[in-house]
């Protein structure tokens, strides 16, 4: 396996130069380096990725390639500024320095591998690389017996460090917009992200290709499985322009794209951690429903339509007439259903690699909600909006 492979080769490498190079200050020093790196590096990506977004600039190659430069030069400045402080020289005894360069070595080893893995698990490639976390999208094994059992290394280097990150960032380094919220799930986000890159599904929007109308938030009742469907509204512009349009002119996604960011009733901040809750599948009128689909009909009013359950690799093309309402260009209307736990309330919707939006509070569907949702596409009240960017946020 690519994955494993890579991890050991670094692991040992890093024993090896830590050993036979540098003293038990200085390798101390690398590993904070390496520490270092990886906050700096999670916490500034996605800020520095929009700005190149916005003027066009990096494309789906952005964040991986911003995310592994920050980390470079994070470790380099620390790693260089140690070695300007402690030398090669400082002794501490030699049972002392082979054991720091060991143990720093194996921590740094594992660090780099992470960083590694997960900027490959960013980049628009096969689904395969760095490794078939969620399958290779062409077996017959569902994606949704992968997301129960994700395939992993036998040494979980990503997970050590979205875990270090995710630590961290409920800790006393802690802000209002944790990454345990923002990035919940955050190994399966990214792999389900680039699930069907080689279909060229874009993994990245501009920062306001999306958003989620007042109201558009609405829980059905318990004969419909207490869904919660969400109005998610998606704007026709260019990436650049801040919408989600590629290159052929279509809005394309996947049902994995989408996530729901939910935490336990009573703690709708963003701080602490959270869990993300993905889409059973779109809902549409009865009359234009795919007749291949496994179908849920709706009752009271939501009568007339239906649930189309769908695996999460299903692929969703808004074409031009999906962002015509009334003669009129509208943002598209896309009512997804998601299966909410009951101790849950969701606090964000995330589309893509990067857009995060805040979301309404749920209230039980209802006839004035569905029409004032349905009376002027793009003029129809915003809800709560774009998150308020900060470091770590997706939305800067």
């Amino acid at each position: 396996m690519l994955a494993m492979t890579l991890i050991l080769i670094t692991v040992i490498l890093s024993v090896a130069h830590f050993y036979l190079k540098s003293g038990a200050l200085v390798s101390f020093a690398a590993f904070a380096a390496a520490v270092f790196g990886v906050i700096v590096a999670f916490a500034y990506y996605e800020p520095l990725t929009s700005m190149l977004l916005i003027r066009g600039y990096g494309g789906q190659w952005a964040s991986a390639g911003i995310y592994v430069v920050l980390f470079v030069v994070t470790f380099a400045v620390i790693r260089t500024a140690a070695d300007f402080m402690f030398g090669q020289d400082v002794e501490l005894g030699n049972v002392i320095t082979r054991t720091t360069a060991i143990v720093c070595g194996i921590l740094t080893g594992l660090i780099i591998s992470g960083v590694v893995l997960i900027a490959l698990a960013m980049a628009p490639i096969r689904a395969t690389w760095p490794y078939a976390r969620l399958g290779d999208g062409d077996s017959d094994v569902t994606i949704a017996r992968h997301m129960r059992s994700p395939v992993k290394p036998l040494i979980r280097a990503d997970g050590i460090v979205t875990g270090l990150f995710g630590w961290i960032s409920r800790g006393s380094l802690s802000s209002k917009k944790s990454f345990a919220v923002y990035h919940a799930d955050f190994l399966n986000q990214i792999h389900l992200n680039n699930y069907k890159a080689k279909e060229k599904v874009y993994s990245v929007a501009g920062n306001r290709a999306v958003r989620v109308p007042k109201k558009g938030v609405r829980k059905l009742d318990s004969n419909n499985d207490n869904l919660t469907v969400v109005r998610m509204e998606v704007r026709n512009a260019d990436i650049k322009k801040g919408g989600a349009r590629g290159p052929d002119g279509d809005v394309v996604f996947t049902l994995g794209q989408v996530r729901l960011i939910c935490k336990k009733k009573g703690r709708i901040d963003t701080r602490g951690s959270a869990d993300a809750v993905y889409p059973e599948g779109r809902i549409v009128s009865r009359r234009t429903a795919d007749k291949d689909a496994k179908k849920q009909d709706l009752t009271g009013v939501m009568s007339g339509r239906v649930l189309e359950r769908r695996s999460l690799d299903k692929i969703i093309r808004l074409g031009r007439d999906e962002f015509q309402i009334g003669g009129k260009s509208a943002d598209a209307r896309v009512d997804l259903a998601f299966e909410v736990p009951s101790d849950k309330e969701a606090v964000l919707l995330e589309f893509k690699q990067n857009v995060a939006v805040e979301v309404p509070a749920s209230a039980p569907a209802s006839e004035e909600a569905e029409q004032l949702l349905n009376s002027s596409g793009r003029k129809s009240p915003a809800g709560r909006g774009p998150a308020v960017a900060g470091p770590g946020d997706p939305n800067t």
